[in-house]
C-alpha cells in the first residue's frame, strides 16, 4: 500500500513542506535493486549489515542504540526514498531549507518525499529519541538510477559527549517530572538538548554517548551497579555490559576529550590532554607540579567569576559564621 500522507495521518509523519509531498509504503515495495544507493556521512555509533540479495547493490542497514545519531547525504534527483525498521523510535528529516518532517516511530517502511525540484540537495536525517534498551534500524537513503550521489562532508570539528541525563535531552518534551522508561523514550529530544546546539553552532560532528541516570562513576539511585557509563562506554549498543560490539573508528578522533569542572588539571597532569580550560587556582596548582605548563589569557579577554561565601537569613549561630569568614579570609 502507497498512501498519501498530510497533516496527521496514521500519527507518523505531520506538517510537510509545501515544496514537497511524502508517501509511505507499508508494503515496501518502492526500493527496487535498480536503485542507487546514497552512503551518508554518520555522526553517531552504528552498526552497518548487508540488506540482502532482494536490496540494491551495497545497500546495508544502520543499527544504533546510543542517542543523538544523524545521517547526512547530498544527491541530485527530484525525489529519494528512506527505509526504515524501527517501531521504537522518532527522526526528524530536513531536506535543504525545507521545514523538518517529524517521523514517529515509522516501524517496517519506506517513505518517499518526492517534488523537490531541481537539485542539487541536502539532506539530514535525525534521531530524536533515547532508546538505549531497545536497537533501531534505518536502512537507508535511495534515488532512482538516473539521479547523482553527492559526497556529505565531514564537519571541520569532532566532540563527543559523555554524561547522563543532561546529554541525552531526558524530559525536554515531558509534561511531568517523573516518567516511565517508555515516557522517557517518547519524550526525550537529544537534538534539542544542549550537547547537539553546541556542536551545530562550532559546526562540529558530534558524538553523544549518554545514558540518562548512568554516571561515570556511579548510577542514579544505585540502579544497574554492574553497568554504570564506565563499563559500556566502548561498545557500539549500551546495553551490552561487556562490549561483544565494540566501537572502532579511526576516522573518530575529537578534539574535545573531557569536561571536568572539579579537577581539570588532572588531565593535563595525566598526560591525557595537552590543551585544557581551567580554574586560576587549579593553574597555579597545576604549574606548580611541572613547570613545563602555561597559563595564558586569551587577547580576546576571559570570563569572570566569583567565589562567595554567604550567611542565610535567620542563621541561628550568625557570629559564628561571620568568625569562620573572616578566617578564611585572612592571607
Amino acid at each position: 500500500m502507497r498512501a498519501l500522507l498530510w497533516v496527521g495521518l496514521m500519527g507518523v509523519l505531520t506538517a510537510p513542506c509545501a515544496a514537497q509531498t511524502v508517501t509511505k509504503d507499508t508494503l515496501n515495495q518502492t526500493v527496487t535493486q535498480q536503485m542507487q544507493v546514497l552512503v551518508p556521512h554518520i555522526g553517531g555509533r552504528v552498526q552497518t549489515n548487508p540488506l540482502g540479495p532482494n536490496a540494491p547493490k551495497d545497500a546495508v542497514s544502520y543499527t544504533h542504540q546510543w542517542p543523538g545519531t544523524y545521517w547526512e547525504v547530498g544527491f541530485d534527483a527530484q525525489e529519494v526514498v528512506l527505509k526504515f525498521d524501527d517501531a521504537d523510535n522518532e527522526y526528524r528529516l530536513f531536506i535543504d531549507a525545507l521545514s523538518p518532517i517529524p517521523i514517529a516511530q515509522p516501524g517496517r517502511t519506506e517513505i518517499t518525499v518526492a517534488d523537490l525540484g531541481a537539485g542539487p540537495h541536502q539532506l539530514r536525517l535525525e534521531k530524536v529519541t533515547e532508546s538505549i534498551w531497545i536497537l533501531g534500524a534505518f536502512e537507508g537513503f535511495y534515488i532512482a538510477a538516473d539521479g547523482k550521489a553527492l559526497t556529505a562532508a565531514p564537519k571541520p570539528r569532532q566532540i563527543e559527549f559523555i554524561g547522563d541525563s543532561d546529554m541525552t535531552g531526558y524530559g525536554l518534551r515531558s509534561g511531568t517530572q517523573v516518567c516511565t522508561q517508555d515516557q522517557v523514550r517518547l519524550s526525550s529530544d537529544a537534538q534539542a538538548a544542549y550537547p547537539a546546539l553546541v556542536a551545530k553552532q562550532l559546526d562540529a560532528d558530534y558524538q553523544i554517548n549518554a545514558i540518562s541516570g548512568r554516571g561515570m562513576v556511579r548510577n542514579y539511585d544505585g540502579s544497574v551497579p554492574d553497568n554504570a557509563m564506565a563499563k559500556v562506554y566502548g561498545s557500539i549498543f549500551p546495553d551490552q555490559a561487556d562490549p561483544a560490539t565494540p566501537y572502532l573508528d579511526p576516522e573518530w578522533l575529537p578534539q574535545i576529550k573531557v569536561y571536568d569542572s572539579d579537577s581539570p588539571k588532572t588531565a593535563l597532569l595525566n598526560g591525557d590532554v595537552d590543551l585544557g580550560i581551567v580554574w586560576s587556582g587549579e593553574a597555579a596548582i597545576l604549574w606548580s607540579k611541572n613547570k613545563k605548563f602555561t597559563y595564558v589569557l586569551p587577547a580576546e579577554g576571559a570570563h569572570l567569576f566569583i567565589d562567595s561565601l554567604a550567611i542565610p537569613k535567620g542563621a541561628p549561630n550568625k557570629e559564628n559564621a561571620e568568625k569562620f569568614i573572616n578566617y578564611i579570609l585572612k592571607p
